[in-house]
């Protein structure tokens, strides 16, 4: 009976297969405590991926296995439970034979966070005594230093790396660097699990996970700031201190340091590339959204008149910019998803100069303009005549989400159309005035007669000649005479 319960127990456990941590550390199943510990301290420092600079994702995956094979084997119960149901069981909270917890009752793993690097530093700095400090050399920056609470091996007395109290390394633990790389003058924003990037965000993100004690991130912190000035606002940078956010790098999914991830629409998007100012700004850039998502293209002058009266309110800010260009620049595509939920932003592309006259807008061929309409009258404009930057062209768009601006120049467009209104048809009633004669005797051009109709808030449908305008305009002097 006893040797049916073994055949069928390892049957459960083959079954449930899972990783083998015992090959892992390269140990017999029969290891000591003190032969797990020396075959994770010697790999440890094997795949560190600091010591790996040339093969860094291959050395954070061997390191995060490593470490995740230690945690499990140290402990005595995981231990236990490992050898009856393997990882899966394990993890799952110990099932295996006898339902839920498997023998001995419920249990459940978890790995550090998701952080194989906080399994390092408990290890080698969990002990008494004078502090020792040791480093890998050859990395990026010349060098990555650890310093750790010195003594001898975790568990064992001696020199090394040393053992010690649970409550000597609890101190050591508070005791480690825990401040921010980046100051606030930096311009990178820190994020905690309190406020992180997510759908709603007006920004594009790029975020780096770090830890202060990491070397790479020591020697990419003047990269990142020089990104920063590079994206000049497009993007956005910041970071998350894992020291002190440790969930939150686990719930990124960080096995290593430093993590870079781009945020788009809250999706969440790893960075595998070279740790240089411009692979990290063609990644950045080559991933925001199709201009079609935010941006709408205008070609003809109906285009304008539908885009402008799709406005939520007759106060409603839109926002139109010219450019010679055929696509869109990545300033207007950021532009155009910060502003997505306030200000519609539609695009002239391709030097089109007959609706860059509608708009009453200089050639794109000399500059690209932008201007703010409020409403659908095309006259209730203002010209935006600041530097062509994210920060400068945000502040002044910002001016118009409440609307309230919209609202006085409305409403000073308006009087001013009234007072030209007056004037025109009191021109229009004086048979002597040189309009007047002009009309008549057809010597006004088209331009002229369609312009005297707009002030008087009259439009000539089916006017193709210069007869039809001039019979309209004649037809309205009778009028305005009785």
């Amino acid at each position: 009976m006893k040797f049916f319960i073994l055949i069928l127990l390892a049957f459960f456990v083959a079954t449930l297969g899972g990783k083998d941590y015992y090959a892992i550390l390269g140990i017999k199943k029969n290891a000591s405590s003190s032969d797990i510990k020396k075959a994770y301290r010697k790999l440890a420092l094997k795949y560190h991926p600091d010591k790996n600079p040339e093969k860094e994702e291959w050395a954070q995956d061997k390191f995060a296995e490593v470490g995740e094979a230690y945690e499990v084997l140290s402990d005595e119960e995981n231990r236990r439970i490992y050898d009856q149901v393997g990882e899966e069981g394990l993890k799952n909270g110990g099932g295996g034979p006898g339902g839920p917890g498997g023998p001995g009752g419920a249990h459940t793993f978890t790995f550090q966070g998701g952080n194989p690097f906080k399994v390092f530093e408990e290890f080698f700095g969990g002990s008494g005594g004078g502090g020792a400090s040791f480093s890998f050399g050859g990395n990026a920056g010349g060098g990555s230093p650890f310093n750790f609470g010195g003594g001898g091996m975790p568990g064992q007395g001696g020199g090394g790396f040393g053992g010690g109290h649970p409550q000597q390394q609890q101190q050591q633990q508070r005791q480690q660097p825990m401040e921010d790389l980046y100051s606030k003058s930096s311009g990178i924003r820190h994020f905690t699990s309190k406020k992180l990037p997510s759908a709603s965000s007006r920004n594009f993100w790029i975020v780096e996970f770090y830890s202060p004690t990491c070397g790479h991130c020591k020697a990419f912190k003047p990269t990142y700031e020089s990104l920063r000035e590079k994206l000049d606002g497009l993007v956005r940078l910041g970071a998350v201190n894992c020291q002190k956010e440790a969930e939150v790098c686990r719930e990124r999914g960080v096995k290593g340091y430093p993590t870079i991830q781009l945020v788009v629409d809250g999706e969440w998007i790893d960075y595998k590339g070279e740790r240089s100012v411009p692979s990290l700004h063609s990644f950045a850039i080559n991933n925001l959204p199709e201009s079609s998502l935010h941006i709408t293209n205008l070609v003809r002058e109906e285009g304008v008149n539908a885009f402008l009266q799709s406005s939520s309110s007759s106060s409603s800010p839109s926002a139109i910019i010219t450019t010679s260009k055929f696509e869109t620049s990545p300033l207007l595509k950021s532009l155009a998803y910060y502003f997505r939920s306030s200000i519609p932003i539609g695009e002239v592309r391709g030097g089109n100069t007959k609706l860059e006259r509608v708009l009453g807008v200089p050639s794109s061929s000399e500059k690209s303009s932008l201007l703010v309409v409020c409403g659908s009258n095309l006259e209730d404009r203002v010209l935006f005549e600041g530097e062509m930057k994210h920060d400068t062209i945000s502040s002044f768009l910002k001016g118009f989400e409440d609307g309230k601006k919209c609202k006085k120049i409305r409403k000073e467009g308006r009087k001013v159309r009234l007072e030209e209104k007056k004037r025109v048809r009191g021109l229009l009633m004086d048979e002597e005035s040189e309009e007047v004669r002009a009309i008549k005797s057809s010597s006004m051009r088209v331009k002229g007669m369609r312009n005297l109709l707009k002030s008087l808030g009259e439009t000539c449908e089916g006017c193709l000649e210069a007869s039809d305008f001039q019979k309209k305009l004649i037809e309205m002097i009778d009028e305005f005479k009785t």
